[in-house]
């Protein structure tokens, strides 16, 4: 079960992470949307909690090489599944991000990824790192570029591309 978690808190007041703890013990899985916050507040909170998703729609914002060393999806990326929570506690962080410009992720975000979503990609750069990447061979980088609207590739961190149409739930 899938649940989306309230926000962090804005007036500097700490974090009740009770919600958090009874979703974890009911077997639930809670959803850290970053907008409409600051994508690096909900990330923290991420950190703290252990056991949820960050998700983020211009993670490409975040996910800069500026500062890299501090932020906290450098952790998700390399410690995800064994990250200690506030509580010492080692438990997953997961990341579900969409970019609009993805030449600017950091290379951690897509070298450490299980699956990534390729939609159609117009920029150059961008082909030319997927490829360079493994996530796109090169018979495929025409098609990337021209793929209908909900169209994508989905590349496996097994090295296996296949291709589809997203669904609505």
């Amino acid at each position: 079960m899938l649940v989306t978690a309230p926000p962090p808190p804005t007036d500097g007041t700490p974090v009740d992470l009770e919600w958090y703890r009874e979703q974890r013990d009911t077997g639930g899985r809670a959803v850290l949307f970053s907008w409409p916050w600051e994508p690096r507040q909900v990330a923290e909170l991420a950190r703290q909690v252990g056991d949820v998703t960050y998700a983020d729609d211009e993670i490409d914002l975040l996910a800069t090489y500026t500062d890299w060393l501090n932020n906290p999806l450098r952790d998700f990326c390399h410690r995800g599944r064994h990250l200690p929570d506030v509580e010492g506690i080692a438990r997953k962080v997961n990341i579900f991000g969409a970019a609009r410009r993805p030449q600017n992720l950091h290379t951690d975000v897509t070298a450490l990824a299980d699956e990534v979503l390729i939609f159609r990609v117009q920029g150059e750069g961008t082909l030319k790192r997927l490829v360079r990447e493994g996530m796109l061979r090169e018979e495929h980088v025409y098609a990337a570029s021209t793929l209908p609207n909900f169209h994508y590739f989905l590349w496996r961190s097994t090295g296996e591309i296949s291709r589809g149409i997203l669904q609505s739930i």
